[in-house]
């Protein structure tokens, strides 16, 4: 009998019916619970998402370029990342190729994510306990790089793998591809530090060719770098970037992207990359970062360094080459006069000797290039030798440091002379001649004795010291010939302007931008002298109170200012005074007491109203040194008033940028000057006529050599801390200025018609066309009369000594010099 309590047991067959719906329902929740986490998960790390619509819209930071006049020459690039867009098909298919090869070989058949990748990287990185990273396929980079910090956590992981599905879904492989290309980074190519984003500017910064002319070689040193810039840069690491530039070809074989015979040979060839400057740099860099602060207090940082714009500026870039070489060079002779004062660095003793050479056997170069030590300039090395050490691209004309090795004595035709053995890195060697005369010419007069050592180099170089030389000359075995040269203390400044245009066609603001950017051009205000009486003379000219006739006597005089209570009794440079003579006189030898004597009678408002319209916006003084140039001027602004005498009396802004284009090519500006009539053409054209007398027989002879209607003035101030040379032909006005920052004497026979016009007259040998003989046309007002020049009344029939000269129209002398009156001028001028 069965006990009632007992319990009937179910069939087998039921209880594993029983269990299985257990198991379906786990089964279905777990999958809700997994559902239900995954979209927890894509609910959580996507609602903040960024929107990749944006993308659609590809505006990255650009270039910013700014060209020369005829918009072919780059003088600068502005940005913050060195980047150029080029389309999809600029690429060549074996550059793609490569990089698929090197990135993502199955770019084009997975949904934007390699899940076994990620599986494998994740597994090594929780077995290694390593931090994230691996698998990421090119669409995952681009994810990055655009829209995502880099940062290495699970955390970004998952959301670049949204981010990666959502881009999937938006665009095609080759918009994606195309971004990728565009936007990715290739490590730091120049010396500025910039990094360099994009294929386009890789294949320019390594290669120096766009990306079209990529051989596979080239192609694959290019895809080997997104993964470690740094480490595989083919500039600074070759022996790297070789191994992973082998790797990425036989990824290429493997991949049926190359053939085994194109990659073998692709191996073989060295991993060579072409060496790069900076142009801002080169060509023009004070104009360049003058152009920089117009177009960033115009635009703002941000539209400057990441907009794209296309700039062309007004410079011509073969004149500014003229330039920079005439203000060079003239810089240095003034310098040499002053003897040499020895070389850049000298090592202390053997284990300074040593460390040096073990920098300089450091350093990676190519053909083409040698070292320049010239930061290593000081008493002292710096703690990184070899980080001082720059390489740089051989070049006619190159400033560079470079070390003696050795000093011997080599016959010459002047008969024994000492050389200094150079090393300029690697092989290559050079030598500079020390003995050199040009350091040991006689002092000029009350030549200021602080001006150092007039022994020849030799005397102040020893082996082992780093010297600064400018190459000459490359010989056939490949050696150098140098200059020896110094930095010179003294600075200059040169600027020229076209006076129908107002394009400042050149601008140079110191003798090394690298040195000193300061740009005397148009940053230094500094007494201008003499050559600011033209001013004041056209002011007496317009007043028709004066003439180039109208007589005036030159000889000593006390001044009293009316306004500040004072008495002045100025001298002239020579320190003589020669009686009645006349205005053209005055200002041909620039005598002081002469434009005292126009501007009491001008006065000062009329002398300083025609300035300012002529172009001075600089505070002139309100006293009587204001007719011998004692208010400061930048040297912009006094070429500005010249220019506006050359150009007939018009005035306008100089204009240093004359286009700008955004990155779509629109034009947002396009300057021209607007002339504006402020000074009677006829009143200018005698004020040049004036100007024209200091260069055929005052101040400024030496400018005659240029055999071109030259107007110009000489200016030097007291104590000669200034000299200064402005002249103008009818095409071009330039001037120059010659001083010392702190506003020192540069010395008694430091003129500027002694050194500043000696400048000018190289620069505009280079600049102008020989074949132009353009003079100043004469205006409508000018009449021409002939005149006894010790008088200045007009001169009789057949006057011996009688000269032609210039007037306004109603203002010819009405009055004859008799026979009494020219014998009394005549006995007049003995007295003198």
């Amino acid at each position: 009998m069965v006990d009632e309590e007992e319990a009937v047991e179910p069939p087998p067959k039921k209880r594993r019916w029983r269990w299985l719906r257990v198991l379906i329902v786990l089964f279905i929740l777990g999958l809700l619970a997994a559902g239900g986490t995954v979209y927890g998960v894509i609910w959580h790390f996507g609602r903040d998402l960024p929107r990749v619509d944006s993308l659609a819209e590809y505006r990255p930071p650009l270039i910013t370029r700014v060209y020369g006049r005829n918009g072919d020459q780059l003088l600068a690039e502005f940005c913050e990342e060195r980047r150029t867009l080029v389309s999809f098909d600029e690429v060549p298919k074996h550059v793609r190729e490569a990089f698929l090869a090197a990135e993502d070989s199955d770019f084009y058949n997975h949904d934007g994510v390699d899940y076994l990748g990620i599986m494998r990287a994740v597994f090594k990185n929780l077995v290694r306990g390593g931090r994230v990273q691996g698998a990421s396929t090119i669409t995952q980079q681009t994810a990055r790089a655009f829209l995502l910090h880099r940062r290495k956590t699970y955390t970004r992981k998952i959301r670049e793998i949204l981010l990666t599905w959502k881009i999937e879904e938006r665009f095609n492989k080759e918009e994606i591809f195309y971004l990728y290309l565009n936007h990715i980074y290739f490590g730091a190519c120049l010396e500025d530090g910039f990094g360099c984003y994009g294929v386009q500017e890789a294949s320019r910064r390594y290669f120096g060719k766009n990306v079209q002319e990529l051989s596979l070689a080239e192609g694959a040193v290019l895809a080997s770098l997104p993964k470690a810039p740094n480490k595989y840069n083919p500039r600074t690491n070759p022996e790297e970037a070789q191994k992973r530039r082998d790797w990425v070809l036989s990824m290429m074989v493997k991949k049926k992207f190359a053939t085994a015979e194109e990659a073998k040979a692709a191996k073989e060839t060295p991993v060579l990359t072409r060496p790069t400057t900076n142009p801002y740099y080169e060509k023009a860099p004070y104009y360049a970062e003058h152009v920089r602060q117009i177009l960033e207090e115009e635009y703002g940082r941000e539209t400057l360094y990441k907009g794209g714009l296309k700039i062309r500026a007004s410079v011509d870039l073969a004149m500014q080459r003229a330039a920079r070489k005439a203000l060079t060079s003239g810089l240095e002779r003034v310098d040499r006069a002053q003897g040499y004062r020895g070389p850049l660095y000298r090592p202390v003793d053997e284990v300074a000797q040593s460390k040096l050479t073990a920098a300089m056997k450091s350093q990676s170069l190519q053909a083409g290039q040698i070292l320049d030590l010239q930061e290593l300039a000081g008493e002292e090395a710096p703690k990184d030798l070899a980080g001082a050490i720059r390489v740089v691209a051989l070049a006619p004309g190159l400033s560079v440091g470079a070390r003696i090795t050795a000093i011997e004595k080599q016959k010459t035709r002047r008969g024994k002379q000492r050389f200094g053995i150079l090393d300029f890195g690697g092989e290559r060697k050079g030598r500079v001649n020390l003995s050199e005369r040009a350091w040991q010419k006689p002092l000029p007069a009350r030549m200021p004795k602080l001006w150092g050592n007039r022994q020849r180099p030799y005397t102040r170089t020893e082996v082992g010291d780093v010297v600064l030389v400018r190459l000459t000359k490359v010989n056939e075995d490949q050696s150098l010939e140098a200059q020896l040269i110094q930095r010179p203390r003294v600075q200059g400044a040169l600027i020229a302007i076209d006076p129908r245009t107002r394009d400042v066609l050149a601008m140079v603001g110191g003798y090394s931008f690298i040195d000193s950017p300061f740009n005397r051009a148009v940053q230094s205000r500094r007494q201008p002298g003499s050559a600011f009486k033209p001013l004041v003379y056209a002011a007496g000219i317009q007043s028709r109170r004066f003439t180039p006739a109208t007589m005036i006597t030159d000889q000593p005089t006390t001044f009293r200012d009316a306004v500040k209570g004072t008495s002045w009794k100025p001298k002239n440079y020579s320190g003589a005074f020669e009686g009645d003579i006349s205005v053209r006189y005055c200002l041909t030898f620039s005598k002081n007491t002469c434009s005292i004597q126009i501007a009491e009678s001008v006065g000062y408002d009329g002398i300083k109203g025609l300035a300012r319209s002529m172009g001075v916006e600089s505070r002139l003084p309100n006293d009587l040194t204001l007719s011998l140039g004692s208010g400061e001027v930048f040297p912009l602004e006094l070429a500005n008033a010249y220019a506006t005498l050359a150009a007939g009396g018009k005035v306008a802004k100089p204009i240093f940028i004359t286009q700008v284009d955004d990155r779509f090519g629109e034009q947002l500006e396009a300057n021209r000057a607007e002339l504006r009539q402020v000074v009677d053409p006829a009143v200018s054209y005698l004020t040049l006529s004036l100007m024209r007398s200091v260069v055929e027989s005052g101040t400024a002879q030496s400018v005659k050599a240029l055999k071109r209607d030259v107007a110009g003035k000489t200016g030097t101030t007291n104590e000669q801390r200034s000299a200064w040379f402005v002249g103008a032909v009818p095409e071009l006005v330039t001037a120059v200025y010659l001083g010392f920052d702190n506003n020192d004497p540069l010395g008694r026979a430091m003129t500027g018609g002694g050194i500043a016009a000696p400048i000018w007259l190289e620069f505009m040998k280079a600049a102008l066309d020989p074949e132009s003989k353009e003079r100043f046309a004469v205006p409508p007002g000018v009449v021409f009369a002939r005149i006894d020049p010790k008088t200045g009344l007009l001169a009789s029939e057949g006057m011996p000594g009688a000269q032609q000269e210039t007037f306004l129209a109603g203002t010819v002398p009405k009055e004859m010099t008799s026979i009494e009156g020219e014998t009394e001028g005549d006995l007049l001028e003995e007295e003198y």
